[in-house]
């Protein structure tokens, strides 16, 4: 099995990259409690994908959601109102990289 860094670094297939950088930031960002990795929401629920499901993060959190349809990585806060305050809202691979480097 390859790890995230092998991946990144010699991988040509955008599908398994995309992979890596969420694994990264899985780890960067799941956080509470003993063994969070294992035990607790992944991504502190702030990351949306199709398959997956935790429990969203209070308002005023930055999110990144999937549209599947589309290709497309939604970067957006919810208002105090309820309101989605998209920040960044981009297609593809390249997409995934720009919005998770306002994500982090």
């Amino acid at each position: 099995m390859a790890g995230a860094e092998f991946i990144w670094q010699h991988s040509k297939d955008e599908l398994e990259r995309a992979c890596a950088l969420l694994a990264g930031v899985a780890i960067l960002t799941t956080r509470g409690g003993e063994d969070p990795i294992r035990k607790k929401d992944a991504f502190v629920g702030r990351v949306s994908l199709p398959f997956f499901e935790t429990t969203p993060p209070p308002p005023g959190v930055k999110r990144l959601a999937l549209i599947p349809d589309q290709r497309r990585w939604v970067l957006y806060k919810i208002g105090k109102d309820g309101a989605p305050n998209v920040q960044c809202n981009l297609r593809g691979f390249e997409g995934l990289c720009d919005c998770l480097l306002e994500f982090v």
